[in-house]
């Protein structure tokens, strides 16, 4: 998978606020948007890369689901917004519990669309708090926890919803569920995918469940590097990315192959077996004479 790195980065910033930052969305912000000189200490060596947050509605009884993207493509329009408490991440050399708040606003509602009708609308701001915390030894870290700073509001359009769902101010995503996202990585890694697995909210609805997944993330939960020649921080190169080096194409490949060679390999040492009756191959000896009568 090729990874969606920050192609351009400019000087790293201090800003007490800065609205309508488009997206793609970086923690801490780079880029002639945010001019100000002074990075903030609390920011320490974290950075946070994202293109899209999905939002996915389930219906339990049916079984379908449908998603709304909110993402950086150029006609999309959104933005997000930043403040120096929206990054705490602690110094390289402690037992990190970093924050990021990611403060998302649409510009207008973002719909969920399925063969040209739409589902289920998303309006802003999303306002979500991700929290990375480190093992004792500082060896592997991950996320711990995403809870919401904000009503995550979900309106009906056509007959998917019964009604709209409110996912309220301070609902966190089910522990079980931030295990199976698996966003995390080990020392001196950062971690990148192209999309995790959606995060479902504990008690959405009766009906229905609300979960989120995160497209295009990275993730460099402390000691990002500076080239000499750059005056800017960047992702380090080591990289723990959530699609293994062995997919699930590439091991179906593999297997098929060894079937093959397997075979070959057993026709082959079949064939080299066949002996023949040394008499066919000696003329000294007495040939073999068969009587054949009309």
């Amino acid at each position: 998978m090729m990874l969606r790195l920050l192609s351009v980065l400019s000087v790293l910033v201090f800003v007490n606020c800065v609205d309508n930052l488009n997206f793609p969305l970086v923690l801490p912000p780079f880029g002639e948007g945010a001019d100000v000189k002074k990075p903030e200490s609390s920011w320490g060596t974290c950075l946070l890369y994202l293109e899209s947050v999905n939002v996915i509605v389930y219906k339990k009884q049916d079984g379908k689901a449908y998603v709304a993207s909110i993402n950086s493509t150029k006609d999309a329009g959104h933005t997000y917004k930043f403040e120096t408490k929206y990054v705490n991440c602690s110094n390289a050399s402690e037992v990190s519990s970093n924050l990021f708040i990611l403060y998302i606003n649409t510009k207008s509602s973002v719909p969920a669309i399925e063969n040209g009708e739409t589902q289920f609308t998303v309006d802003g701001p999303i306002v979500l708090k991700l929290n990375f915390t480190t093992n004792k030894r500082g060896a592997v870290w991950g996320l711990t926890s995403v809870k919401l700073d904000n009503d995550l509001v979900i309106k009906k359009s056509g007959n998917f919803l019964d009604k709209d769902i409110t996912v309220k101010n301070g609902q966190e995503i089910m522990e079980k569920s931030i295990k199976k996202m698996a966003v995390g990585g080990y020392f001196d890694y950062n971690y990148a995918c192209s999309n995790t697995k959606f995060g479902v909210f504990a008690n959405a609805s009766d009906n229905f469940q609300v979960g989120i997944s995160f497209g295009n993330l990275q993730v460099q939960n402390e000691g990002y590097a500076v080239d000499k020649d750059e005056d800017y921080p960047h992702f380090s190169h080591n990289v723990n990315d959530c699609v293994g080096t062995f997919s699930a194409g590439s091991w179906m490949g593999i297997l098929v192959s060894l079937l093959l060679a397997t075979v070959l390999i057993f026709g082959f040492l079949m064939l080299n077996s066949v002996q023949t009756t040394d008499r066919f191959d000696d003329p000294k000896q007495k040939q073999l004479i068969i009587n054949f009568k009309d």
